[in-house]
């Protein structure tokens, strides 16, 4: 998987949408875990942002315990934290049928971070765009170039950063320019 082409300095404006709840339910039941509306109706409020754009920076992080990525999604799935490892096993379930380089792949399999890979299947998979903040610059996952016709194409937006050795991910619940 080629990710350079994920890279932009440059991102044009989008406008961000929460995802539908019908959309998330099906996500869940991808993964087999369970989609709680009261849970997505009190969590989703908390975005606190309508448009992206190349001069976007984060101002305000989702306070989690699981700083791996999945749990993340984990939260942007269902609100709460407790299915990470439940994704984490999904998508390396994935990660052969995406890559034919097995080296890389066991790398990726290993991994209780999401890496580059882990992102661009979920972003296949799922058919949804995710969005990565890291060291000054947006990484884009997904098909950036359609919509999703009649129901746009979810965004999930993270924040991808070092602390100390760590490599750790967060939601961005807020954006200034």
């Amino acid at each position: 998987m080629n990710h350079s082409k994920n890279e932009s300095t440059t991102l044009v404006p989008d406008t961000y949408y929460s995802p539908s709840e019908r959309t998330l339910e099906k996500y869940c039941n991808t993964f087999g875990i369970t989609f709680n509306r009261i849970i997505y109706v009190d969590y989703h409020p908390k975005i606190y942002f309508s448009a992206i754009s190349s001069n976007s920076k984060p101002a305000n992080i989702l306070s989690s315990s699981d700083k791996s990525g999945f749990g993340c999604f984990s939260i942007f799935f269902t609100g709460k934290e407790n299915s990470a490892n439940i994704i984490w096993n999904k998508v390396n379930q994935k990660v052969f049928d995406f890559s034919n380089d097995r080296e890389k792949n066991q790398d990726v399999v290993a991994s209780k971070i999401l890496t580059e890979e882990h992102l661009q299947i979920l972003a296949t998979w799922l058919k949804c765009k995710i969005l990565v903040y890291c060291s000054g610059v947006w990484k884009k996952y997904g098909d950036w170039n359609t919509s999703g016709g009649v129901e746009e194409v979810p965004i999930f937006v993270l924040e991808k950063r070092k602390v100390e050795n760590d490599t750790i991910y967060q939601i961005i619940l807020s954006l200034e320019d």
